[in-house]
């Protein structure tokens, strides 16, 4: 069984559900370096081009920095990879599972090629599941022969039943049983969510199944909405284990053990384990951790104060950044997230350009996306901002100009490559080119050649 997840801060970075799912996919997680990463994927994809190879090394984060990316359209790319991929599965006997958790929040690139792998599954002996809200009505719900099954609440009896096993059957918790089971109104989370607060509180004694209350006579308080649930049974979490889980709550709802304590020094992942808050769901090569439900991520993070929150966004900008130097426009949309929630304007910018010009050959759709970030972040700078009118006029350009010269350079006028240029001298200095991967070389050339 493979799997993925998407999350919401992540819904603009694209291809991160599908990179998740393919490194699981070929296996390359396993492995402890980018070289045997790149030597298992080749042999589990014989046949293919070298130029096609590269471009899924590049999806999957694991290219060989001496090997240039082929210079190609981003329709293109993406044409190339369905296939390569595509024609990957359809080449495999072993029956497989491949799981997408909360595809509410998948990004677009993975959407669309998630879409056409499974156009393909049913000619596969795969079998793919995927959970999502009821409000989505992406195209991966369009797939035909897919079958929905709804979640609907929990009935009466089912409730009662949910409740009985969590407790356990001892006299003494008889009360609090129909109690909870009344307040849970049909939701499972809810209703375990209260067995632990009243387990963390000592008003239920024993473990899971085998519960006794001491005094059944007393009235309890039960909270009333699965938040205070879960923020009470927080509040009383030490001041350690609320700082791992703060700090893991502005990371995202999966994280390793090195970036909470990248940021705040020493951890308790065991303690937060044992109460149930986060889980560990990954062992070997690297210890990955989730949250036990995103609900959970939720009250932690909206607990915190701003300015706390703030700081931790800013330090985690600052360990994705140097933790791998030379995946950093890899991580270029992560970063200018983390600097814009902490409140770091014109640094987020800076970091929304960047991605843009990186995703620019890669996916022109998210390019655009980046260069409407960066023109918002632009536009809540101070009117006293003395670079706000140039940082505002950059990203406009790009969107009205520069997409669209990349979309279709060969019609490209010279006065929409002068634009273009413009557009570029705005945002990283007079005299220069675009960065390194915008251009060909051949088109590079012409730049040179057409705006003298």
């Amino acid at each position: 069984m493979f799997s993925t997840f998407c999350e919401s801060h992540a819904s603009e970075v694209p291809f991160h559900a599908i990179a998740r799912l393919l490194r699981a996919a070929f296996r390359v997680d396993e492995l402890a370096d980018d070289d045997a990463a790149r030597a298992q994927l080749r042999s589990q994809v014989v046949g293919a081009q070298a130029e096609d190879l590269l471009l899924l090394d590049d999806m999957l984060g694991i290219r060989d920095p001496a090997a240039v990316p082929p210079e190609i359209a981003p329709e293109a790319r993406r044409r190339r990879l369905t296939a390569l991929v595509n024609g990957a599965y359809l080449a495999r006997s072993t029956p497989a599972i491949y799981v997408i958790e909360d595809a509410h929040w998948i990004d677009q690139a993975s959407e669309s090629l998630l879409s056409d792998f499974l156009s393909v599954v049913a000619q596969t002996n795969s079998l793919v599941v995927m959970t999502y809200r009821p409000d989505y009505r992406g195209a991966l719900t369009q797939t035909l022969g897919a079958q929905t099954i709804t979640l609907a609440p929990l009935n009466d009896s089912e409730s009662v039943s949910l409740v009985s096993e969590l407790l356990g059957r001892d006299p003494s918790v008889a009360t609090l049983s129909a109690q909870i089971a009344e307040r849970a109104a049909g939701n499972p989370f809810f209703a375990q969510e209260l067995v632990r607060d009243l387990a963390d509180r000592h008003v239920l004694l024993g473990e899971r199944g085998g519960y006794r209350c001491p005094d059944p006579a007393t009235e309890v308080s039960v909270p009333a909405t699965l938040q205070a649930a879960i923020g009470a049974r927080i509040d009383r979490l030490d001041g350690t284990a609320k700082q791992t889980l703060n700090a893991a709550a502005v990371i995202g709802m999966r994280f390793s053990a090195d970036l909470p304590a990248a940021l705040i020094g020493e951890t308790a992942l065991t303690e937060l384990i044992k109460a149930e808050l986060i889980d560990q769901v990954r062992f070997t090569p690297r210890a990955e951790y989730a949250f036990h439900h995103p609900l959970i991520r939720t009250v932690v993070y909206e607990s915190q104060l701003k300015a706390d929150r703030a700081a931790l966004h800013r330090r985690l900008a600052g360990a994705l950044e140097e933790a791998d130097p030379g995946s950093v426009d890899e991580n270029a949309v992560l970063i200018a997230e983390h600097l814009e929630a902490a409140g770091d304007l014109p640094a987020a910018y800076t970091w929304h350009m960047r991605a843009g010009a990186w995703l620019t050959i890669r996916d022109i759709s998210a390019a655009d996306a980046c260069w409407r970030r960066a023109q918002q972040v632009a536009d809540r700078l101070p009117a006293d901002h003395p670079e706000r009118t140039s940082m505002r006029i950059a990203p406009r350009t790009l969107l009205t100009g520069g997409a669209t010269a990349t979309r279709q350079w060969e019609a490209c006028s010279s006065d929409r490559l002068w634009r273009l240029r413009l557009c570029f001298e705005v945002a990283f200095g007079t005299g220069s080119a675009p960065p390194a991967g915008v251009l060909t070389s051949a088109r590079r050339s012409r730049w040179r050649v057409e705006v003298k």
